[in-house]
């Protein structure tokens, strides 16, 4: 009887930590812009603990929504994007499982002209507050 009560005590536990997950969250980045971006940063809200939680962009991948620019620079977490085009991954985002967050993402433009090596000071875009679902979808417009 006591060794049941232990067990049942710790599986509890464990899906309660797993409940906590907004599992395969479709997280779609569009530059809407006529310059290519460079994402520096990807952050969701976690209302509950009053802070900002950061994604690591070095996990951001290219898929079918469009092509990127260049390849993911790993060492430095940052990703161009093409005008036009978007990048997507799923993630697994933890503390905010069926609760109320945002996305805010921080980037840069390319600057135009002879120099296109450079970019502009930092930009922020976020969202509008959403309830995280599994198997969801969310965009964030750069522009």
């Amino acid at each position: 009887m006591r060794s049941l009560l232990i067990y049942g005590i710790c599986f509890g536990t464990v899906d309660a930590a797993f409940a906590s997950r907004c599992k395969d969250v479709e997280i779609v980045l569009s530059n809407n812009s006529s310059n290519s971006i460079k994402v520096i940063k990807f952050e969701y809200f976690d209302f509950d603990k009053g802070k900002f939680r950061t994604e690591l962009l070095q996990s951001l991948r290219a898929l079918v929504t469009g092509s990127i620019l260049s390849s993911i620079n790993v060492d430095e977490a940052k990703i161009l994007i093409d005008p036009g085009k978007s990048v997507s991954e799923k993630e697994n985002l933890a503390d905010i499982g069926d609760q109320k967050t945002f996305f805010k993402v921080t980037y840069q433009k390319r600057n135009a002209g002879f120099d296109n090596s450079s970019f502009s000071s930092s930009i922020t875009r976020q969202t509008t507050p959403f309830i995280c679902k599994d198997n969801s979808t969310h965009s964030v417009n750069l522009d």
